[in-house]
């Protein structure tokens, strides 16, 4: 059985990669780390080259301790990542890059959801730098849900979705063309539940993620 270990910038993301690969033959170990987009989302300046290190030095430690694997789901975490030259024996998966991969996919407007302001600069040079690769030029605009990333952070769940999920609804009585993305794990379960909801789809990374994963591993079912 392969062992994969899961790099969190938040405890609340663990469920969703729990859920997500249930049935699958695979080891999952945590480790969970907010620590750095702490230190990041500061008011006070910070060093990126310390921030890096720091990440860095995570990575090899789970790869140390035997991962087969690992995924990294904290968007800010992989856009640090993003300019580490350090070369890895293990397959490291960003969570948004078969995300980046989707919405480049698409030729419709886009609208791309963020709680953490914070991932907004560096998730969309990824996701431009993926399309210029991929000879395409999507339509994606950018909104921020302001006064929600606090929230989670500080492990208020439940008014994280709430204020989440409310922003969602409003956005799908305005926007009927348009197709509406979730940038943020952490922003799955209330993108998931307004979709049922008001029966709209509103794309999230772990869709995107799960056909990923089993093609770069070759997993199984249990």
């Amino acid at each position: 059985m392969k062992r994969l270990a899961c790099l969190h910038a938040h405890y609340s993301n663990v469920e969703f990669i729990e859920q997500a690969l249930a049935a699958f033959a695979l080891e999952l170990v945590h480790y969970t780390d907010p620590g750095l987009i702490r230190y990041m989302s500061s008011e006070q300046p910070f060093s990126r080259a310390k921030a890096l290190e720091r990440a860095t030095r995570q990575l090899e430690w789970m790869i140390d301790c035997g991962a087969d694997a690992v995924l990294v789901t904290c968007t800010q975490y992989a856009v640090l990542l993003e300019e580490s030259s350090q070369k890895w024996p293990v397959p490291v998966i960003m969570i948004d890059e078969p995300f980046l991969d989707a919405l480049c996919s698409r030729e419709q407007p886009q609208i791309l959801l963020f709680t953490n302001p914070g991932t907004v600069e560096g998730t969309m040079k990824r996701l431009y730098d993926f399309a210029k690769a991929a000879g395409k030029t999507p339509q994606v605009e950018v909104q921020v849900i302001e006064g929600s990333f606090g929230l989670i952070m500080a492990g208020k769940k439940e008014a994280y979705l709430k204020r989440v999920s409310g922003y969602m609804k409003d956005l799908i009585q305005s926007e009927e063309q348009r197709m509406i993305f979730a940038a943020q794990l952490s922003m799955t379960e209330a993108a998931e539940a307004v979709g049922r909801e008001c029966h709209r789809e509103i794309g999230n990374p772990l869709k995107a993620l799960v056909p990923c994963l089993t093609a770069a591993l070759g997993l199984e079912r249990r």
